[in-house]
């Protein structure tokens, strides 16, 4: 089986804390997350990474870059399907977000706050812990 392709969305305010969004559906319900999803039929990495904003912050973004990918696995009723996460940085243009869609809230977290034990999926701590490495 081929992986499917994802994206994932590291966003940083002002004062370098990190945004994460509280999942509102399984699988990881009630976990926190980055901003993501699938990547469409007909849309690159990119494409589908503004998209998520969208829906998911009510965000427009720009900059979008890629840093690096990572395997993971998504549980959907009951089966786990194997996915390929693009991790993206972008800048925020939106003054006022809002979390929608997938998203039941949203956060900016100082990279000494992030709730490590409560991150959905297996990928994000580490892809966190290589973003911040870097930063």
């Amino acid at each position: 089986i081929n992986p499917k392709p994802c994206n994932g969305l590291f966003l940083k305010n002002t004062k370098g804390e990190i945004l994460l969004i509280k999942r509102r559906l399984a699988p990881d319900k009630g976990k926190w997350d980055v901003p993501g999803g699938f990547v469409d039929l007909d849309e690159n990495v990119e494409e589908s990474a503004i998209r998520e904003a969208k829906e998911e912050l009510q965000a427009d973004i720009t900059d979008v870059t890629y840093l690096a990918s990572y395997t993971d696995t998504y549980n959907f009723q009951g089966m786990n399907y194997p996915t390929l996460v693009f991790m993206l940085s972008a800048t925020i243009q939106t003054s006022e977000l809002q979390a929608s869609d997938d998203a039941e809230e949203y956060r900016f977290f100082p990279p000494d706050e992030i709730p490590w034990d409560d991150l959905a999926f297996t990928f994000l701590q580490t892809a966190l812990k290589d973003f911040l490495g870097n930063k």
